[in-house]
C-alpha cells in the first residue's frame, strides 16, 4: 500500500516538471553560451519559439539560457544583425531545430512518466472514494444476512428440477454427506454430488450430474441444482457408410468388385486374390435400410424423457447382425439442448444364401440343406427365410417358411413359421406287430387301419412363438409357442395335434474359477384330435376323440476349467450334461421318436426307439492339442467321454432300459466346418467309429 507522503511527493514533482517546459534541457544547451565563431548552433538557442509564440532573439548579446516568449508577434528580425557564434539567420535556423528536439523529448517523457504516475494516483483515488462512501441500509442488511447464513445449519435438502431422483435417495445422500444439521460447506456439497452421480450411473443416467447448490434463507433449505438431459425428438440418428477402395492411379473410389475388374483390364497378376484389407480404403456415406425408430425402440429412448443408457440393449442390437462395423456410437447434444444417440456404421448385406448338411431329429438321417434369408426386411432386423431340406431316402423334401421379429431381445418379439416335414422312417422294431398282423389277416392284401401301428409319413402345420411372455424382472429368458399340425401316415390315416409350449431359460451363471452353468426347462401340453372312423365328419367335434398329453423336460450343463491357459489361451475343461424328459400317455409317436433320437447314446446304430421317459448323462474331458504348423488354426482337441441313458419305450408295460458307452474323439474345424470323429466301446462289447459334424455343447 502506498503512503500519503509518497502521493504528495509525486504530485509536487509532476507540478514542477510541468512548469519547467520552456527551459532548454541541459544536455542540449551546453553551458548556456555560444561556441566558437563560425559554429552552427553550438550552444546557441533552441529551434525558435518565434514560430509558435512570436518571440525574437535579443540583439544586445546577453547570454540567456532561454528564449523570451514576451516579444510581440509583429517584431521583425534584422537579418544583418549578428549574434555570437554567427549571423541572425543561422541562429534562427538553429533555434528551430533545437526547439523541435526539445518538444519531442518532453512529449516522450510525459507519456512515460504520466502513465506510471497516474496508476498510483488513480488507485489512491478509488480507495479514498471507497472509504468515504457510505453504505446504504439495504446493503448493511444484506451483509448481515450473509454473515448469518454462513453459520445457519441446513435444515432440509431439495432438488427441485429433478425428474428421476427419488426423495429417499436424496435424503440418504444428504445424511451420508454431512449436509444436514451443519452450515452449507463446499466439501459436503461435493460429497452429495458424488453420491447422486453414482446413483445416476447405476440406473443408466450416464449424462446426468449435479451443477450447484444454494441456501434458501427463509427455511434454511439447501437447493441442489442438477442437469438431466432429455432425449431429442429424433432419439437416434444413423449414418450408413460403405467401405470403398481408393484407386491409386485416378483417386476415384470403387467397390472391391469394380476394383478387381479394373485390375483385370490392366492385366495385373493375381488380381483375383486381392483382399480389401490390403488396399487403401475409405468410408463413403450411402443409403441404408435400418430404421432409426426401430433402434430407438430397442434402446427404449423416448422423446422428451431423460436419457437413459443400458449397454445390454445396445449389445442385443449389435448381436442382431444388421450392422457390419460400427465406426462410432455415442450421444450427441443437439442445438436445443436435448441429446440424440448417433450411430455411424456399415450395414451387412441383408440377403443371404447358405447351404450345408444337417441331421434330422425325426429320421436321424443326414439331409442336404439350402436356406435363403433376408435379415433386415423392414429396417428393424426382421427376418424372412425359406429353408429346404431333403435326405437321400426321403420321398419328398421338407420345406419351412419363417418370419421373425425379435425386437432386439425385448418383450413382444415373435417368430411364426409354416412347415411341411417328411418324418417317415423304417420302424422295424416298432412295426413288427404290424407286419405280423398283416400276415395273419384273412386277405393277403388287407391292411390293418390302426394309427398307433401305422408309420407317420409327414407333418404340416404352423407355429407361432412369443418371446419373453413372462416379465424379465421375474425370468430373464422365456418363450411360449403354439403349434397346430396335421400328421399323416403311410396308409392315409391322419390326426390333428394342437400343443402349447413354455420354455424357461436358459439361466446362465458364472461359477468360481471361470466355471459356468446353465439350466433350461420346458413344459408342453397339448391334445391329439383323431376321427373315430374313416367316414367324413360334418361337425368339427362330433365323431372326434381327444387324447390330451403333457411333456416336461429339463437340461443342465456345466463346464469346469481344470487348467487355464493350457495351450494358446485355451483351457483343459471338464464338461457335464444331464437331461430329464417325461411324458404322459398319448404322447404323439413322431414326437416320442424325436425324443429317442435326442437322448441317443454314442456307439449304437440307427435310432434307439421311441421313448416317453428318459434320463441321460454325458461327461467329457476336453484336452487342447497343438498342431505342428501355424498354417492351420489351433483349435484341435482330444475328447475323452462317457455316455449313459435310462429310458422307457413308448410301448405299453415296457420297463426302463439302460445303455452306456465310453470312447475318445478328435475335434477340428476345416474351412469353417466343425468336424468330429469318435471311436466308442458300448456296454454290449461292440466297437464303432463315427464321423460327424457339430460343435460340442457349452454352458
Amino acid at each position: 500500500m502506498i503512503r500519503k507522503s509518497n502521493y504528495l511527493t509525486v504530485l509536487v514533482w509532476i507540478s514542477v516538471v510541468w512548469k519547467s517546459r520552456p527551459f532548454v534541457p541541459p544536455h542540449l544547451g551546453g553551458n548556456g553560451q555560444g561556441g566558437g565563431r563560425g559554429g552552427k548552433n553550438n550552444g546557441g538557442p533552441p529551434k525558435s519559439f518565434n514560430d509558435d509564440f512570436g518571440g525574437k532573439p535579443h540583439s544586445d548579446g546577453d547570454n540567456f539560457p532561454y528564449l523570451s516568449c514576451n516579444a510581440k508577434a509583429n517584431d521583425k528580425i534584422d537579418n544583418n544583425v549578428e549574434l555570437r557564434g554567427g549571423s541572425t539567420q543561422e541562429v534562427v535556423s538553429g533555434s528551430k531545430h533545437t526547439l523541435s528536439k526539445t518538444a519531442s523529448y518532453w512529449s516522450r517523457l510525459f507519456q512515460t512518466v504520466g502513465y506510471k504516475a497516474s496508476k498510483p494516483v488513480q488507485s489512491a483515488s478509488n480507495q479514498i472514494k471507497t472509504l468515504l462512501k457510505r453504505k446504504s441500509k439495504e446493503e448493511k442488511e444484506q451483509e448481515a444476512l450473509l454473515e448469518e447464513l454462513k453459520s445457519t445449519p441446513v435444515a432440509a435438502v431439495s432438488v427441485p428440477n429433478t425428474t428421476v431422483l427419488p426423495p429417499e435417495v436424496i435424503n440418504i445422500a444428504a445424511k451420508r454427506s454431512g449436509l444436514l444439521g451443519r452450515p452449507l460447506r463446499y466439501e459436503a456439497v461435493q460429497e452429495m454430488a458424488r453420491a447422486l452421480k453414482q446413483w445416476y450411473s447405476r440406473k443408466g443416467y450416464v449424462l446426468h450430474s449435479v451443477t450447484g447448490a444454494t441456501l434458501r434463507a427463509e427455511d434454511a433449505t439447501a437447493v441442489i441444482q442438477v442437469q438431466e438431459p432429455k432425449v431429442s425428438n429424433a432419439p437416434v440418428g444413423i449414418t450408413i457408410c460403405k467401405e470403398m477402395v481408393v484407386d491409386e492411379d485416378t483417386g476415384n473410389v470403387l467397390t472391391i468388385r469394380q476394383y478387381k475388374e479394373r485390375q483385370a483390364k490392366r492385366k495385373v497378376v493375381g488380381y483375383r486374390n486381392i483382399k480389401k484389407s490390403d488396399l487403401n480404403t475409405t468410408y463413403v456415406q450411402t443409403e441404408g435400410r435400418t430404421n432409426p425408430e426401430r433402434i430407438a425402440n430397442a434402446l427404449e429412448l423416448k422423446p422428451g424423457k431423460p436419457f437413459k443408457w443400458e449397454p445390454n440393449r445396445w449389445q442385443k442390437v449389435l448381436g442382431s447382425g444388421i450392422f457390419g462395423r460400427v465406426i462410432k456410437a455415442s450421444p450427441q447434444r443437439m442445438k436445443d439442448g436435448t441429446v440424440q444417440f448417433h450411430v455411424i456404421a456399415t450395414e451387412r448385406a441383408p440377403r443371404n444364401l447358405e447351404y450345408g448338411v444337417s441331421k434330422s431329429l425325426y429320421t436321424n438321417s443326414w439331409e442336404g440343406e439350402l436356406e435363403f434369408e433376408h435379415g433386415n426386411l423392414l429396417g428393424g432386423g426382421e427376418i424372412l427365410g425359406l429353408q429346404v431340406r431333403r435326405g437321400t431316402k426321403d420321398a419328398e423334401p421338407s420345406v419351412k417358411v419363417r418370419y421373425s421379429d425379435s425386437k432386439f431381445g425385448r418383450a413382444g418379439g415373435f417368430d411364426c413359421e409354416a412347415f411341411s416335414d417328411f418324418i417317415a422312417d423304417d420302424y422295424t422294431s416298432d412295426n413288427s406287430e404290424l407286419d405280423k398282423t398283416s400276415a395273419d389277416s384273412e386277405e393277403a392284401n388287407e391292411v390293418v387301419m390302426d394309427y398307433d401301428q401305422d408309420v407317420p409319413l409327414g407333418r404340416r402345420g404352423a407355429m407361432f412363438s412369443l418371446q419373453n411372455p413372462i416379465s424379465t424382472k421375474m425370468v430373464r429368458h422365456s418363450s411360449a409357442s403354439v403349434t397346430l399340425e396335421r400328421v399323416t401316415t403311410r396308409t392315409g390315416l391322419h390326426e390333428n395335434i394342437g400343443a402349447a409350449t413354455l420354455n424357461v431359460g436358459p439361466f446362465r451363471k458364472e461359477l468360481p474359477s471361470d466355471a459356468r452353468l446353465n439350466i433350461l426347462g420346458t413344459v408342453t401340453t397339448g391334445s391329439r384330435l383323431r376321427a373315430t372312423d374313416d367316414q367324413e365328419i360334418s361337425s368339427a367335434f362330433v365323431g372326434w376323440r381327444m387324447l390330451p398329453y403333457s411333456v416336461v423336460s429339463a437340461t443342465t450343463r456345466q463346464v469346469f476349467p481344470l487348467v487355464n491357459n493350457a495351450l494358446n489361451g485355451r483351457s483343459l475343461d471338464l464338461a457335464l450334461s444331464h437331461s430329464l424328459m417325461t411324458s404322459t400317455p398319448n404322447f404323439p409317436r413322431h414326437e416320442a421318436h424325436k425324443a429317442g433320437i435326442a437322448s441317443q447314446v454314442r456307439g449304437y446304430d440307427g435310432h434307439m426307439g421311441s421313448v416317453t421317459t428318459s434320463i441321460k448323462g454325458t461327461t467329457e474331458l476336453r484336452i487342447p492339442v497343438p498342431l505342428p504348423t501355424d498354417k492351420l488354426s489351433q483349435d484341435a482337441s482330444l475328447v475323452l467321454w462317457t455316455d449313459w441313458r435310462y429310458a422307457k419305450s413308448s410301448r405299453r408295460d415296457s420297463a426302463f432300459s439302460r445303455k452306456s458307452s465310453i470312447g475318445a474323439g478328435v475335434r477340428k474345424s476345416l474351412q469353417g466346418l466343425p468336424l468330429k470323429w469318435d471311436i466308442s466301446y458300448t456296454q454290449d462289447g461292440k466297437i464303432k467309429s463315427n464321423l460327424g459334424l457339430g460343435m460340442d455343447f457349452d454352458a
